[in-house]
């Protein structure tokens, strides 16, 4: 059974504990009443059976159980226990449900009520300050209740007890949450005239991510100028489009080969909203990261910005903008960047495919319908898809088996033959395939769309196989064969929870149904704090229903595990689907110092909250999120 599922089952166990309960605690009916003791029976099933639910989430991480466990397990249960004495008592006395009675079944109903409102609103991990308001919730409310019934010896007081039990509740709720949005240590600079950096103070000199750039003074090797602006795109479909572009529909293309020295100009013609350019899965320096707000100011229409960056790791890539992501990236602020290896022979067609949806319009490179390309039987074919939109791809190939070559721009080690696949490409990720091209064609196909394909033929006026039924998904984790370095055997010098979740808070937008990192929303998540050299291991655990596609700049992670499987070879990602209920743990190097975002690349997600940082020690900004810029980085 997954987490998710059991999460599910233990809140409907909840919920009929609830009313279980509250149907004995209003019951009229005398103690010996055969249909009492029924009702009973299922209340107490249904508490049993909750608490069993936590246990089973408890053995699967601590994580996923420890907010019922510190809280509505031990008191369901307690109360539980004492219904059943007190019950018992009345019934060897042969006198009706005393005072203690009820008073213990509306215990029960605030305990169970409690199982299904705390892991919906306070989520995990608890503040003390949380546990402690949950627990004087239900215990205050059940002297309310005990007092009520006393009071007014009346055998259905549930008007009052409501009442006044829900006024506790609230109050408290208001102070656990107000508990749980202390602010976190990045938060500190919010504020333009405060004076204070962004940062982690290392104890010693510290240095501004706007000194963390390109050292290399040199005439560039590639040179390429980046022009934001408003388009009107028309498609070989015949629909148009109103996008933002960087002056090409999913481009300009970038290449380079490692050891060249990239230089990019960004120029924003009339994006009102101000742009930037972020280098996804690149290992640049800080000051070139493209985070409005964080290592850079976002450009207003007539400014620009130069980046520079010398390529020192080939493979796929792509960039967008980091100021409004959420919007920009959506309308079309993106593109491609190839590097390939240095002194390697380029042989064989090697074509790179962006995937990117306008308003439910999947285009593939800068077409909704068949890009058709004609490759001779037996040439080495190279595809790179790359997944731009927020969620997930499903691409299918068809007409030949094929080798994942590559994932995120890290080859893999020893990859196999596959046949009949679908592959799975979070948002933000890239896979490289390769196959030799066959007499009979190949098509491409995605989910998204039943027009835009890919078909590649062996000769003018060939049509390529008709798509295959998706196949199995492909599972990066199994594939492949090698041994970890040596240093993720080692014991780690920092290890961090991430706990991803969806919660009722205030973000900086207003109150929302938020998407949260430890039960928190940006800016007042805590950042996973590193000096360079460290080694970082990070266990994150997805508590809520959606996928969350998790992005760390400036850094790749090695995977450690997925739901307790080793990868069978070294699985180096930037941009990996966390699902529902999933546990994965994954280890990094600290070797780029700076201040980097670690993010949900659901960039709706991250709007609404699901935004934290790697931060070095030493390293500050001088830039804020708001200000005159305007500064938004999601």
């Amino acid at each position: 059974m997954t987490a998710t599922a059991t999460q599910l089952i233990a809140l409907a166990l909840g919920l009929a504990g609830a009313v279980g309960w509250g149907a004995v605690a209003t019951s009229a009916a005398p103690v010996r009443r055969v249909s009492w003791w029924g009702v009973v029976a299922l209340a107490a099933v249904a508490t049993l059976a909750a608490s069993a639910m936590v246990g089973l989430l408890w053995a699967r991480h601590w994580e996923f159980a420890a907010d019922r466990v510190l809280t509505s397990a031990p008191l369901s249960v307690a109360a539980l226990v004492w219904f059943g004495v007190s019950a018992a008592q009345d019934l060897r006395a042969g006198r009706p449900a005393s005072t203690s009675t009820r008073v213990a079944a509306w215990a029960g109903v605030f305990a169970a009520a409690a199982g299904v409102f705390v892991p919906f609103v306070l989520g995990a991990p608890l503040s003390v300050w949380s546990v402690a308001a949950v627990l004087v919730a239900v215990v205050g409310a059940t002297a309310i209740a005990a007092l009520v019934l006393a009071k007014t010896r009346a055998r259905r007081p549930l008007g009052t007890v409501a009442a006044v039990a829900g006024a506790v509740v609230v109050i408290a709720t208001g102070l656990a949450l107000a508990a749980d949005a202390a602010p976190g240590p990045l938060s500190a600079a919010h504020g333009h005239d405060s004076g204070v950096a962004q940062g982690i103070p290392g104890g010693g000199p510290t240095v501004s991510v706007m000194e963390l750039r390109e050292g290399s003074a040199r005439e560039p090797d590639v040179a390429v100028t980046l022009q934001a602006q408003q388009s009107r795109i028309h498609l070989p479909s015949g629909a148009e489009l109103t996008a933002w572009t960087y002056g090409d529909l999913g481009g300009p293309a970038l290449e380079a080969t490692v050891g060249d020295l990239v230089e990019v100009t960004l120029e924003n013609r009339d994006i009102a909203e101000g742009v930037t350019v972020h280098w996804h899965g690149y290992p640049v320096a800080n000051g070139e990261d493209g985070v409005a707000g964080v290592t850079q100011d976002s450009v207003a229409p007539g400014d620009s910005f130069t980046y520079r960056f010398t390529a020192t790791q080939p493979g796929t890539y792509w960039y967008h903008t980091h100021q409004k992501s959420s919007v920009g990236v959506v309308r079309g602020l993106y593109g491609t960047l190839v590097v390939h290896p240095a002194g390697a022979e380029r042989s064989g067609v090697d074509v790179t495919i962006p995937l990117h949806t306008f308003a439910g319009r999947l285009v593939i490179g800068q077409t909704d319908q068949r890009m058709l390309r004609t490759v001779a039987p037996g040439t080495d074919v190279r595809l790179r898809l790359i997944n731009t939109d927020q969620l997930t791809h499903v691409v299918t190939v068809t007409g030949t088996p094929l080798r994942v070559l590559a994932i995120d721009g890290t080859d893999l080690s020893e990859p196999g033959d596959l046949d009949d696949v679908t592959l799975r490409i979070p948002a933000g990720g890239r896979y490289d395939v390769g196959f030799s091209m066959p007499d009979t064609g190949v098509r491409v196909t995605d989910a998204a769309s039943r027009s835009a394909a890919v078909a590649l033929v062996s000769r003018a006026g060939q049509d390529p196989p008709e798509a295959a039924a998706a196949g199995p998904a492909f599972d990066p984790v199994a594939y492949g064969r090698g041994e970890l370095p040596a240093w993720a055997a080692e014991p780690f010098d920092v290890r961090r929870t991430m706990v991803l979740d969806r919660l009722p808070r205030v973000t900086m937008d207003g109150p929302a149904y938020a998407y949260t990192v430890d039960g928190r929303v940006y800016p007042h998540i805590a950042p996973t704090v590193v000096s360079e050299g460290d080694t970082v291991e990070v266990t994150i655990v997805n508590r809520g229903l959606e996928v969350h596609p998790m992005h760390p700049h400036g850094h790749r992670v090695l995977v450690l595990e997925v739901d307790g499987r080793a990868p069978a070879a070294p699985l180096w990602l930037d941009s990996f689907d966390v699902g529902p209920g999933q546990v994965w743990r994954v280890a990094l190097v600290a070797d780029n110092p700076g201040i980097w975002m670690d993010h949900c690349h659901n960039l709706e997600h991250a709007a609404l909250g699901m935004v934290t940082h790697l931060a070095y020690r030493g390293v500050v900004s001088p830039f804020e999120h708001g200000g005159t810029p305007g500064n938004d980085a999601e």
